[in-house]
């Protein structure tokens, strides 16, 4: 019997090598006959095997060139939707469009306590046994220096061994530190005017920074202290000790410092001592003449010494500084530096733009800062507010599409109240 085994076109070749089951006096052709051409023939067998090899693979695509493809394709995709989306945007803003990438809100972080070093070997020596001159020297580097026993146990040896008032001044501080009596402090200090030299020499300076760094152990003897030093020298150790007191009234001599015409220093220190002692809760209108001085170099120091800070009230009148002068670069710069410290300054920016009581032109350059540099949090707020003033609509609705092209449409959802 003879047989047609010509495959049918829809019949697949397995790969490999195979082997087939044959008729007798079967008709067949040679998938891989030498020169490339089919044979045909018959072959008989007592078995009615035959093995044939691996047909030749088809032509085709392999899957390296199929990704290749594939990737190809998806660049030309994507460069084409990002130039639609920018020529959409240019025509809607009336200038080219740069695509803003969202901004990572970054948490503030609590500032670490600084870590002194202890007194070295050759300071304890020295205070133990040196000359006077190095015994000075590292009495002078104990101010920078952790407190520890044998610290305390070498100053013992500084009692006995001199009488220099200067030396025994920074010792005492350095006792003070160590949680001496604030009596103690407050005996070595000198008894001269305020504006003597002998105030400015490292003891009792180094005496006023460690009442400072206690002040609310000894308020009532701390508080002059601190403000007629502060209104010479108003370093931040002073006006750290400051803000633990509590003053229901502006002192005497800061109210007549502040009252003095024209930029002058002490009128400067003055400032940062009322802001320090909370100005901003306290005597917001105060600030307020401060913020719309005539002269701008007091305006920004004002401006400088709320943003220092950590209060609410500070840092509203800060903010609403920023926005109440669009023109000023340098509050906008601020403004963007701290909220890139993500310690919620753009939430306060956000706040007067929600508030109506403040001027349209404010609120629409809070919005815009908001727009440009909040986080997702501000710029929920700022996509919510609504306004029928034609240009404050229409720096919301600017502010509106920039955080939607920074954050997507599912940001400017209603906020829940």
């Amino acid at each position: 019997m003879k047989q047609d085994v010509s495959e049918p076109k829809s019949r697949r070749r397995p790969r490999g090598p195979f082997i087939e089951l044959l008729d007798f006096d079967e008709t067949y052709s040679d998938p891989t006959p030498s020169g490339g051409a089919s044979s045909r023939g018959t072959r008989r067998g007592a078995n009615g095997l035959r093995i044939l090899a691996a047909p030749a693979p088809e032509p085709g695509l392999g899957w390296i060139r199929l990704t290749a493809l594939l990737v190809a394709v998806l660049v030309v995709v994507g460069a084409g939707v990002v130039h639609v989306v920018r020529r959409a945007a240019a025509s809607e803003e009336g200038g080219p469009a740069v695509m803003a990438q969202p901004e990572p809100l970054v948490q503030a972080e609590p500032e670490a306590p600084l870590v002194l070093p202890p007194p070295s070997e050759s300071e304890l020596a020295a205070l133990e046994n040196g000359p006077e001159d190095v015994m000075g020297e590292a009495l002078r580097a104990l101010r920078q220096r952790e407190v520890t026993p044998e610290g305390l146990r070498a100053l013992d040896a500084v009692s006995r061994r001199t009488t220099d008032v200067e030396l025994l001044r920074r010792a005492t501080c350095y006792r003070v530190r160590g949680g001496a009596p604030l009596e103690t402090g407050f005996s070595a200090l000198p008894t001269s005017p305020a504006a003597d030299g002998e105030w400015k020499r490292d003891g009792a300076a180094c005496l006023v920074d460690a009442i400072a760094a206690r002040a609310s152990e000894a308020p009532e003897r701390a508080l002059p202290l601190l403000i007629e030093r502060g209104l010479l020298d108003d370093t931040d150790a002073i006006m750290a000790g400051l803000a633990q007191v509590h003053a229901d009234v502006l002192p005497a001599p800061v109210t007549e410092a502040l009252d003095t015409v024209g930029p002058s220093p002490v009128r400067r220190a003055a400032i940062r001592i009322a802001v320090a002692l909370g100005a901003a809760e306290k005597w917001p209108e105060r600030v307020a003449t401060w913020l719309e001085d005539p002269d701008r170099g007091l305006r920004l120091h004002a401006h400088a010494q709320l943003l220092r800070q950590r209060d609410d009230d500070s840092r509203r009148l800060a903010a609403q500084a920023v926005a109440a002068d669009p023109a000023d670069d340098e509050l906008s710069r601020r403004a963007v530096e701290q909220i890139g410290k993500g310690d919620g300054f753009d939430r306060q920016l956000a706040a007067v733009a929600a508030d109506p009581s403040q001027p349209a032109a404010a609120r629409a350059h809070a919005a815009d800062l908001v727009g440009l540099h909040g986080g997702p949090a501000a710029c929920r707020l700022v996509a919510a507010i609504a306004s029928a003033e034609p240009v404050l609509a229409s720096e919301l609705a600017e502010a509106r599409l920039r955080i939607e092209q920074r954050f997507g449409s599912s940001l400017q959802r209603p906020v829940r109240r």
